[in-house]
């Protein structure tokens, strides 16, 4: 093994109770707990892997990973709604540039991925690192990609966003090297994305006839009926909005017979 660059803070950390150390190597821990006795490697100092080996001789484990805690999150359909609608887009995209080789095969195993997969808008996702009885709240990140959703804190809708969030969804979407395509397929509308397809020679007719597209439009149609209001909502709002618009002329009506009753006694 060569020479490793450490790009991120690098703690040990002392367990009181049992003296345990570990070698904590996670970019975001700026802020740890006061009372945990810590070293700071600067990021310009190379550790090689003697180093690292000479901390395993010690029975140091490394620690590179961590949990997040999120605040305040709600579901975004709209997202889910949107890749699935570009989804059979992507695959043409992906068969002309010659990164797959059949666009059934890959909509079916896109569409098992992001059929159950949940996008979440939140308020904030902070990084946490729980060692023992110790919870150490690391610095506030901007996204977070888990095996069964992904986190972010401003809207995908944003330019500057679309283009953060594109390499995340080219990872999950099996397409690396196509986030600027990502990005556009997030940004145009469906009249757009086919004028985007004719305009490079591709059309999506030739997948309307396979059973995986007619799941992706129906899954898409189920999504949007979820997020629609309901008519019978929107009914008894009206029913009640009435309601009290009569009682209100009826009290007006009352105050006014009762107002000259009262003069003449």
């Amino acid at each position: 093994m060569g020479e490793k660059k450490v790009n991120s803070y690098v703690m040990i950390l002392f367990r009181e109770k049992n003296s345990e150390v570990i070698w904590l190597r996670i970019e975001g821990f700026n802020e740890y707990n006061d009372k945990i006795p810590s070293i700071l490697i600067p990021k310009n100092v190379t550790v090689n892997d003697k180093v690292e080996k000479l901390f395993s001789l010690f029975g140091i484990p490394i620690v590179d990973k961590c949990d997040y805690k999120v605040q305040e999150e709600k579901e975004d359909v709209k997202l889910s709604i949107k890749i699935l609608e570009f989804l059979p887009a992507l695959s043409l995209i992906l068969r002309s540039r010659m990164k797959i080789k059949d666009e059934e095969e890959y909509l079916n195993k896109a569409y098992k991925s992001v059929e159950n997969f949940k996008f979440y808008i939140c308020k904030e996702i902070l990084l946490i690192l729980n060692y023992g009885d110790i919870e150490i709240k690391g610095s506030s990140v901007k996204y977070y990609l888990s095996d069964k959703g992904f986190y972010f804190t401003n809207s995908w809708q944003n330019p500057l966003e679309r283009f953060n969030i594109s390499h995340y969804f080219a990872s999950f979407l099996k397409c690396n090297g196509l986030e600027q395509e990502i990005q556009l397929l997030l940004e145009l509308s469906d009249y757009q994305v086919h004028e985007y397809l004719e305009s490079v020679g591709l059309s999506l007719e030739m997948l309307k006839s396979l059973p995986i597209y007619a799941s992706i439009q129906e899954k898409v149609i189920s999504l949007k009926e979820s997020i629609r209001p309901r008519k019978s909502s929107q009914a008894n709002s009206s029913a009640e909005f009435g309601s009290s618009v009569e009682e209100d002329n009826s009290a007006k009506e009352n105050n006014q017979d009762a107002g000259p009753k009262k003069g003449q006694g």
